[in-house]
């Protein structure tokens, strides 16, 4: 790991409490994030290459975005936090989404009271392939700009390209020249919860964030060990960085 980065990770759970819980975690690697996509952007200009990304631009928001236990409680508390007219808006627009995938034939059935998850495939890209031509939109999606922008989850963060951007809404039929990061955080941050906290490291896309909250949230704010939470974190982005394991997913191939 560099030298830059590591001092950034640990500057970032500096102020961490020292019982954090997995929750806890979360501003620590929204600031790692900042760096690491930073310095992806740099070297792409050092060979020519510009973000494209604009306000108004909203393709990917149509693409699967996959998300973990912890920021599936983020963004469920963020849900609760809306005043009730726009908490009705948004709610509703995740249960149109969960609505789409199932008769789409994407989702899997669950026992009353537990999350779905997409049917096993041998072809995870083809489901990608397949949530996208469903043209659903991120339920925080408002007037084709992200509607939660400094609580978006990592892997948007992440997420930019330097093609044109109205190749974005021809994913999977036309290339799109990401710029992303070589680290990933949405994995790191995972895999720390179940390091930490053994929140399980199921990844699910954004849409079903509210049906798998409440069966995690217990694990995702139980306070840890003294330092529990900033050690775990630090030793999952040292490993992530060494060895590329957490690699961002597959979200602008086409």
């Amino acid at each position: 790991m560099s030298s830059r980065l590591s001092l950034t990770v640990r500057d970032a759970v500096a102020d961490l409490p020292p019982t954090a819980s997995a929750l806890d975690l979360l501003p620590a690697a929204r600031r790692v994030a900042a760096v690491t996509v930073g310095a992806a952007l740099d070297a792409a200009r050092e060979v020519g290459k510009h973000v494209s990304c604009r306000p108004h631009c909203g393709a990917c928001c149509r693409q699967m975005v996959p998300i973990g236990a912890v920021e599936a409680v983020d963004l469920a508390d963020l849900v609760a936090e809306l005043l009730a007219d726009r908490q009705a808006v948004v709610r509703g627009r995740f249960a149109d989404a969960v609505a789409r995938l199932d008769a789409a034939g994407l989702l899997a059935p669950a026992p009353p009271g537990q999350p779905r998850q997409f049917i096993p495939s041998d072809d995870p890209r083809d489901v990608r392939r397949r949530y996208f031509e469903l043209g659903i939109p991120c339920p925080f999606l408002d007037d084709e700009s992200c509607s939660i922008h400094p609580r978006r989850p990592l892997i948007c963060r992440e997420y930019h390209v330097s093609s044109p951007p109205e190749r974005c809404g021809k994913l999977y039929r036309e290339e799109v020249d990401g710029l992303g990061p070589s680290l990933s955080l949405g994995p790191v941050v995972a895999a720390t919860a179940s390091d930490a906290a053994g929140v399980g490291m199921a990844g699910f896309p954004l849409t079903l964030a509210l049906e798998w909250a409440p069966t995690v949230a217990a694990a995702v704010r139980r306070p840890l060990p003294a330092g529990a939470a900033a050690a775990a974190f630090v030793r999952r982005v040292e490993h992530a960085d060494d060895d590329g394991t957490d690699a961002p997913p597959e979200r602008v191939a086409a």
